[in-house]
């Protein structure tokens, strides 16, 4: 999970380099996706979805387009804290059954 903030004048372009990072990432089986703040239309949320934490985008070796698509992100945000958390799935599997009230 990432939470930036983005200028008004940065949008679009920030928007985009997300657009192909994501389509980057579809190709591995990835997923990138991007969520606007109802009440604050300068905040965004990117959620990244990998296999495993080690192939996550955020760990894992990046072809040098994304290198240079992940650093002009960051030149394109602010950074806002808590924002930039590595979640790590929890398997399910086997949780136990609801008690009937």
């Amino acid at each position: 999970i990432a939470r930036v903030r983005v200028a008004t004048d940065s949008e679009a372009e920030y928007l985009g380099v997300i657009a192909e990072l994501s389509q980057l990432a579809q190709a591995r089986g990835q997923h990138i996706w991007v969520f606007r703040h109802g009440g604050d239309p300068h905040t965004f949320i990117e959620f990244s979805e990998s296999r495993g934490a080690a192939d996550h985008r955020s760990l894992r070796s990046l072809t040098p387009r994304e290198v240079a698509l992940e650093a002009r992100r960051s030149s394109l945000v602010e950074k806002l804290p808590g924002g930039e958390d590595l979640w790590i799935e929890v398997a399910l599997r086997g949780a136990a059954e609801p008690r009937p009230a």
